[in-house]
């Protein structure tokens, strides 16, 4: 791509490369990706996720805010094993991956350290019905640069410490 992923977060693309990923959405390996980020669709469910799955078969699922799904459940730790627990056999089913976002409680207050499985909110649920965990923090030397952090549980322990990749977010 000739433009940054800042900008697309930001919204500050200029017209051109406005246009550049727009037409890159349109290719055949843009479709292979769905991304449910909850923008102007109102209340999204997992039901709802599903059919989307099915109708347009994804290579990679993305749910950008798991807590911000809807479920029925009136507790709120409730609702996030609901959500969680759903997306595994979402995945098994149609044999793709799902990568689910969440958000960091307030022990994660320290951006430049990845955040473990005690700093996340829901992390019960995301423990028990992950295979892998997934954490991500700022550089301290780049503002460019984020740490990603791949963190493997089972019953409760980390089975290996960590592995670190860097990613530059502009390239």
């Amino acid at each position: 791509f000739a433009f940054t992923h800042h900008g697309i977060r930001t919204g500050t693309l200029s017209t051109a490369e406005e246009e550049a990923y727009k037409k890159y959405l349109s290719t055949s390996v843009a479709k292979k990706l769905l991304i449910c980020n909850h923008i102007g669709e109102g209340s999204l469910s997992v039901q709802g996720i599903t059919r989307l799955v099915k109708k347009y078969k994804p290579e990679i699922l993305i749910i950008d805010g798991i807590h911000l799904l809807s479920d029925k459940s009136e507790q709120v730790w409730q609702k996030m094993h609901t959500l969680f627990y759903a997306c595994k056999p979402m995945a098994i089913l149609n044999n793709i991956p799902v990568i689910v976002t969440t958000q960091a409680n307030r022990a994660a207050a320290n951006v430049f350290s990845p955040p473990t499985v005690k700093d996340v909110s829901f992390s019960d649920a995301a423990l028990q019905a992950s295979d892998i965990l997934l954490s991500m923090c700022n550089s301290e030397t780049d503002d460019k640069e984020k740490i990603i952090q791949l963190q493997k549980y089972r019953d409760d322990e980390r089975t290996f410490k960590y592995l670190r990749l860097f990613w530059d977010v502009n390239k």
